[in-house]
């Protein structure tokens, strides 16, 4: 049987044409894969960033890098297919 897809994938669909679209989904999993690589990188490098506290600017620097890691976080979760190990 395969794994629970998130359904945000085919929350758009009517329930007939769900089956297909998540097949197509899964069938795209190496790519997601990929995607999910690149995006885990990003935020690691985003978390790495050294923030310059003479800044009077530093603040609203680390709130926008959080909401970015926020958002790459968020996108990691749904286009990873297989929910049972998620990152």
């Amino acid at each position: 049987m395969a794994s629970p897809l998130n359904p945000i994938w085919s929350a758009h669909l009517p329930e007939k044409d769900r089956a297909e679209f998540e097949n197509l989904v899964r069938g795209s999993e190496k790519v997601l894969d990929r995607l999910h690589q690149i995006l885990y990188n990003r935020c690691i490098e985003s978390e790495n960033r050294d923030l310059d506290f003479d800044s009077p600017a530093w603040a609203y620097r680390a709130a926008a890098g959080a909401g970015a890691r926020k958002v790459l976080t968020d996108l990691m979760k749904i286009i990873k297919v297989d929910q049972t190990e998620r990152t």
